[in-house]
Protein backbone atom coordinates (compact mmCIF):
# COMPACT_ATOMS: atom_id res chain seq x y z
CA UNK A 1 0.00 0.00 0.00
CA UNK A 2 1.03 3.33 -0.65
CA UNK A 3 3.80 5.60 2.37
CA UNK A 4 3.04 8.82 3.10
CA UNK A 5 6.10 10.19 3.91
CA UNK A 6 6.14 13.61 6.37
CA UNK A 7 8.63 15.67 5.12
CA UNK A 8 7.42 18.95 6.46
CA UNK A 9 4.71 19.33 9.48
CA UNK A 10 4.30 23.02 10.45
CA UNK A 11 1.38 24.71 12.12
CA UNK A 12 -0.61 21.38 14.07
CA UNK A 13 0.68 18.60 15.66
CA UNK A 14 2.91 15.77 14.41
CA UNK A 15 1.30 13.21 15.99
CA UNK A 16 -2.38 14.42 14.82
CA UNK A 17 -0.90 14.46 10.99
CA UNK A 18 0.36 10.96 11.57
CA UNK A 19 -3.34 10.12 13.45
CA UNK A 20 -4.90 11.59 9.93
CA UNK A 21 -2.73 9.57 7.27
CA UNK A 22 -3.34 6.39 9.60
CA UNK A 23 -7.30 6.70 9.27
CA UNK A 24 -7.14 8.15 5.87
CA UNK A 25 -9.43 5.14 3.83
CA UNK A 26 -8.11 5.95 0.64
CA UNK A 27 -4.83 3.75 -0.28
CA UNK A 28 -2.69 3.14 -3.22
CA UNK A 29 0.34 1.32 -4.13
CA UNK A 30 3.12 4.71 -4.84
CA UNK A 31 4.83 6.48 -2.47
CA UNK A 32 4.00 10.71 -1.75
CA UNK A 33 6.08 13.40 0.07
CA UNK A 34 3.45 15.58 2.32
CA UNK A 35 4.31 18.81 2.69
CA UNK A 36 2.38 20.66 5.69
CA UNK A 37 3.35 23.99 5.32
CA UNK A 38 2.72 26.97 7.88
CA UNK A 39 2.66 29.68 5.05
CA UNK A 40 3.59 30.17 1.96
CA UNK A 41 7.66 30.40 1.77
CA UNK A 42 9.63 29.81 -1.08
CA UNK A 43 9.71 26.73 -2.57
CA UNK A 44 12.90 26.35 -4.23
CA UNK A 45 14.02 23.46 -1.62
CA UNK A 46 10.85 21.65 -3.14
CA UNK A 47 11.06 22.33 -6.39
CA UNK A 48 13.97 21.01 -6.88
CA UNK A 49 12.92 17.10 -6.38
CA UNK A 50 10.76 18.08 -9.20
CA UNK A 51 12.32 17.33 -12.39
CA UNK A 52 13.17 20.20 -14.64
CA UNK A 53 10.41 20.01 -16.84
CA UNK A 54 7.86 20.57 -14.84
CA UNK A 55 9.46 23.25 -12.41
CA UNK A 56 7.99 25.72 -13.79
CA UNK A 57 4.16 24.48 -13.43
CA UNK A 58 4.92 23.51 -9.87
CA UNK A 59 6.05 26.95 -8.48
CA UNK A 60 2.76 28.24 -10.53
CA UNK A 61 0.79 25.87 -8.26
CA UNK A 62 2.80 26.47 -5.47
CA UNK A 63 2.08 30.12 -5.24
CA UNK A 64 -1.42 30.09 -5.65
CA UNK A 65 -1.40 29.41 -2.22
CA UNK A 66 -4.12 26.69 -2.20
CA UNK A 67 -3.37 22.92 -1.68
CA UNK A 68 -2.54 20.99 -4.16
CA UNK A 69 -1.12 17.81 -5.50
CA UNK A 70 1.32 17.31 -8.24
CA UNK A 71 2.77 14.04 -10.11
CA UNK A 72 6.88 14.46 -12.00
CA UNK A 73 7.88 11.12 -13.29
CA UNK A 74 7.58 8.97 -9.69
CA UNK A 75 7.71 11.57 -7.52
CA UNK A 76 4.48 12.60 -6.22
CA UNK A 77 3.88 15.09 -3.64
CA UNK A 78 0.96 16.79 -1.74
CA UNK A 79 1.54 20.56 -0.47
CA UNK A 80 -0.77 21.97 2.22
CA UNK A 81 -1.14 25.10 3.41
CA UNK A 82 -1.80 25.12 7.16
CA UNK A 83 -2.83 28.54 7.81
CA UNK A 84 -5.21 28.62 4.64
CA UNK A 85 -6.58 25.93 5.95
CA UNK A 86 -6.98 26.06 9.88
CA UNK A 87 -11.04 25.07 10.22
CA UNK A 88 -10.38 21.88 7.69
CA UNK A 89 -7.39 20.59 9.61
CA UNK A 90 -9.43 20.85 13.33
CA UNK A 91 -11.92 19.23 12.12
CA UNK A 92 -10.57 15.23 11.48
CA UNK A 93 -13.01 14.23 9.38
CA UNK A 94 -12.73 17.50 6.89
CA UNK A 95 -8.94 17.29 7.04
CA UNK A 96 -9.24 13.49 6.01
CA UNK A 97 -11.55 14.63 3.09
CA UNK A 98 -8.77 16.80 2.12
CA UNK A 99 -5.97 14.14 1.90
CA UNK A 100 -8.13 11.91 -0.38
CA UNK A 101 -8.62 14.17 -2.70
CA UNK A 102 -5.47 15.21 -2.86
CA UNK A 103 -4.14 11.11 -2.97
CA UNK A 104 -6.96 10.24 -5.48
CA UNK A 105 -5.62 13.67 -7.75
CA UNK A 106 -2.22 11.55 -7.95
CA UNK A 107 -3.59 8.31 -8.32
CA UNK A 108 -5.50 10.18 -11.48
CA UNK A 109 -1.83 10.97 -12.55
CA UNK A 110 -0.40 7.56 -12.02
CA UNK A 111 -3.21 6.10 -13.79
CA UNK A 112 -2.69 8.18 -17.05
CA UNK A 113 -5.90 9.94 -16.77
CA UNK A 114 -4.31 13.59 -16.42
CA UNK A 115 -2.09 12.54 -19.33
CA UNK A 116 -5.02 11.30 -21.21
CA UNK A 117 -7.13 14.49 -20.31
CA UNK A 118 -4.59 16.83 -22.14
CA UNK A 119 -4.19 14.35 -25.28
CA UNK A 120 -7.99 14.45 -25.50
CA UNK A 121 -8.25 18.36 -25.52
CA UNK A 122 -5.18 19.00 -27.83
CA UNK A 123 -7.09 18.41 -30.98
CA UNK A 124 -9.85 20.96 -29.72
CA UNK A 125 -7.07 24.26 -29.52
CA UNK A 126 -7.35 24.73 -33.47
CA UNK A 127 -11.11 25.80 -32.40
CA UNK A 128 -8.67 28.78 -30.85
CA UNK A 129 -8.43 29.98 -34.55
CA UNK A 130 -12.46 30.78 -34.64
CA UNK A 131 -12.05 33.48 -31.40
CA UNK A 132 -10.85 37.19 -31.89
CA UNK A 133 -7.60 38.35 -30.96
CA UNK A 134 -8.58 39.86 -27.78
CA UNK A 135 -10.49 36.61 -27.11
CA UNK A 136 -8.22 34.12 -27.47
CA UNK A 137 -5.89 34.68 -23.95
CA UNK A 138 -9.74 34.61 -22.12
CA UNK A 139 -10.06 31.26 -24.23
CA UNK A 140 -7.02 29.89 -22.99
CA UNK A 141 -7.87 30.48 -18.98
CA UNK A 142 -11.27 29.54 -19.65
CA UNK A 143 -9.79 25.86 -20.82
CA UNK A 144 -7.44 25.76 -18.07
CA UNK A 145 -10.37 26.09 -15.41
CA UNK A 146 -12.24 23.54 -17.11
CA UNK A 147 -8.95 20.56 -17.36
CA UNK A 148 -9.38 21.59 -13.27
CA UNK A 149 -12.96 20.98 -13.59
CA UNK A 150 -12.58 17.85 -15.00
CA UNK A 151 -10.07 16.28 -12.86
CA UNK A 152 -12.02 17.12 -9.89
CA UNK A 153 -14.88 15.37 -11.52
CA UNK A 154 -12.72 11.88 -11.77
CA UNK A 155 -11.09 12.41 -8.31
CA UNK A 156 -14.32 13.25 -6.53
CA UNK A 157 -16.72 10.51 -8.43
CA UNK A 158 -14.28 8.06 -7.60
CA UNK A 159 -13.93 8.85 -3.76
CA UNK A 160 -17.53 8.65 -3.79
CA UNK A 161 -17.63 5.36 -5.88
CA UNK A 162 -15.25 3.99 -3.07
CA UNK A 163 -17.76 4.76 -0.09
CA UNK A 164 -15.71 7.58 1.26
CA UNK A 165 -18.69 10.41 0.55
CA UNK A 166 -18.75 10.90 4.01
CA UNK A 167 -15.28 12.53 4.20
CA UNK A 168 -15.64 14.83 0.72
CA UNK A 169 -18.88 16.31 2.33
CA UNK A 170 -17.55 16.66 5.47
CA UNK A 171 -14.58 18.54 4.01
CA UNK A 172 -16.35 20.78 1.48
CA UNK A 173 -19.19 21.07 4.32
CA UNK A 174 -16.08 22.54 6.33
CA UNK A 175 -14.81 24.93 3.53
CA UNK A 176 -18.13 26.61 2.62
CA UNK A 177 -18.60 27.18 5.87
CA UNK A 178 -15.83 29.51 6.05
CA UNK A 179 -16.77 32.82 5.01
CA UNK A 180 -13.43 33.20 3.09
CA UNK A 181 -14.40 30.28 1.34
CA UNK A 182 -18.06 32.20 -0.73
CA UNK A 183 -16.27 35.12 -1.95
CA UNK A 184 -18.74 37.42 -3.66
CA UNK A 185 -19.74 36.25 -6.66
CA UNK A 186 -19.63 38.20 -10.35
CA UNK A 187 -22.94 37.57 -12.12
CA UNK A 188 -24.83 40.18 -14.13
CA UNK A 189 -28.22 40.40 -15.24
CA UNK A 190 -27.54 40.92 -18.79
CA UNK A 191 -24.35 38.54 -19.22
CA UNK A 192 -24.19 38.61 -22.66
CA UNK A 193 -24.09 42.50 -22.87
CA UNK A 194 -21.53 42.63 -20.00
CA UNK A 195 -19.19 40.21 -21.78
CA UNK A 196 -19.22 42.46 -24.88
CA UNK A 197 -18.48 45.67 -23.04
CA UNK A 198 -15.83 43.69 -20.62
CA UNK A 199 -14.78 40.17 -22.53
CA UNK A 200 -12.58 39.43 -19.11
CA UNK A 201 -15.84 39.07 -17.39
CA UNK A 202 -16.07 35.65 -19.15
CA UNK A 203 -13.45 34.55 -17.72
CA UNK A 204 -14.32 35.61 -14.19
CA UNK A 205 -17.79 34.00 -13.96
CA UNK A 206 -17.11 31.11 -15.74
CA UNK A 207 -13.69 30.24 -13.71
CA UNK A 208 -15.84 30.62 -10.36
CA UNK A 209 -19.12 28.27 -12.13
CA UNK A 210 -16.68 25.60 -13.33
CA UNK A 211 -15.34 25.58 -8.91
CA UNK A 212 -18.37 25.03 -7.82
CA UNK A 213 -19.23 22.42 -10.55
CA UNK A 214 -16.57 20.31 -9.25
CA UNK A 215 -18.09 19.89 -6.09
CA UNK A 216 -22.23 19.88 -6.89
CA UNK A 217 -21.86 17.30 -9.50
CA UNK A 218 -20.31 14.44 -7.63
CA UNK A 219 -22.32 14.91 -4.39
CA UNK A 220 -25.44 16.45 -5.34
CA UNK A 221 -27.45 13.11 -5.68
CA UNK A 222 -26.13 11.35 -2.61
CA UNK A 223 -29.12 10.74 -0.38
CA UNK A 224 -26.92 11.82 2.97
CA UNK A 225 -27.96 14.61 5.61
CA UNK A 226 -24.75 16.33 4.91
CA UNK A 227 -25.64 16.57 1.38
CA UNK A 228 -28.59 18.23 2.03
CA UNK A 229 -26.67 20.66 4.39
CA UNK A 230 -24.47 21.42 1.79
CA UNK A 231 -26.88 22.23 -1.03
CA UNK A 232 -28.12 24.43 1.45
CA UNK A 233 -24.78 26.35 2.26
CA UNK A 234 -24.00 26.16 -1.52
CA UNK A 235 -27.58 28.09 -2.21
CA UNK A 236 -27.06 30.29 0.82
CA UNK A 237 -23.99 31.33 -0.45
CA UNK A 238 -24.83 31.64 -3.95
CA UNK A 239 -28.81 31.95 -4.21
CA UNK A 240 -28.34 34.50 -6.62
CA UNK A 241 -27.09 32.93 -9.15
CA UNK A 242 -27.50 28.89 -9.07
CA UNK A 243 -30.07 29.67 -11.91
CA UNK A 244 -27.56 31.13 -14.21
CA UNK A 245 -25.21 28.69 -13.64
CA UNK A 246 -27.98 25.88 -14.34
CA UNK A 247 -28.50 28.13 -17.32
CA UNK A 248 -25.54 28.43 -18.73
CA UNK A 249 -23.55 25.16 -17.82
CA UNK A 250 -26.45 22.64 -18.60
CA UNK A 251 -24.42 21.66 -21.41
CA UNK A 252 -21.44 20.02 -19.25
CA UNK A 253 -24.21 18.96 -16.13
CA UNK A 254 -25.89 16.95 -18.72
CA UNK A 255 -22.91 15.67 -20.40
CA UNK A 256 -21.60 14.62 -16.79
CA UNK A 257 -24.94 13.14 -15.77
CA UNK A 258 -25.52 11.22 -19.19
CA UNK A 259 -21.71 10.59 -20.29
CA UNK A 260 -19.30 9.63 -17.85
CA UNK A 261 -19.04 6.57 -17.94
CA UNK A 262 -18.26 6.90 -21.74
CA UNK A 263 -15.03 6.25 -22.77
CA UNK A 264 -15.36 9.44 -25.29
CA UNK A 265 -16.20 11.44 -21.81
CA UNK A 266 -13.10 13.39 -22.03
CA UNK A 267 -14.26 14.38 -25.61
CA UNK A 268 -17.92 15.29 -24.98
CA UNK A 269 -16.65 17.61 -22.07
CA UNK A 270 -14.28 19.59 -24.26
CA UNK A 271 -16.73 19.83 -26.90
CA UNK A 272 -19.50 21.12 -24.39
CA UNK A 273 -17.04 23.76 -23.35
CA UNK A 274 -16.19 25.09 -26.67
CA UNK A 275 -19.30 25.06 -26.99
CA UNK A 276 -20.40 27.29 -24.32
CA UNK A 277 -17.18 29.79 -25.25
CA UNK A 278 -18.95 29.94 -28.67
CA UNK A 279 -22.09 30.72 -27.24
CA UNK A 280 -20.55 33.44 -24.96
CA UNK A 281 -18.86 34.74 -27.88
CA UNK A 282 -20.84 34.46 -31.12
Amino acid sequence: MESIKIIVCEGLERSYLEKIIKESPLKYDFKIDLYVLGDIKSCRDIAKKIGKKDRKSFIKAFKSGVHFSYSSGNKHIIVIFAKNDKEIIKNKNAFIGLLIHEIEHLHQNVIGNSKKIIKELNPKIINLKKFKSEEKEIVRNVIESSIFLLKDLYSNTEIIKKGFSKYILEYYATLFNSKKSCPEPRFYRNFKKEAERNPKIVEIVLKFEFALLSISLPIFNLDRKKAAFLRRDISKCYEINIREIVKRCHLISDAYKNSFSNKNFNRIYFNKVFEILFRVFE
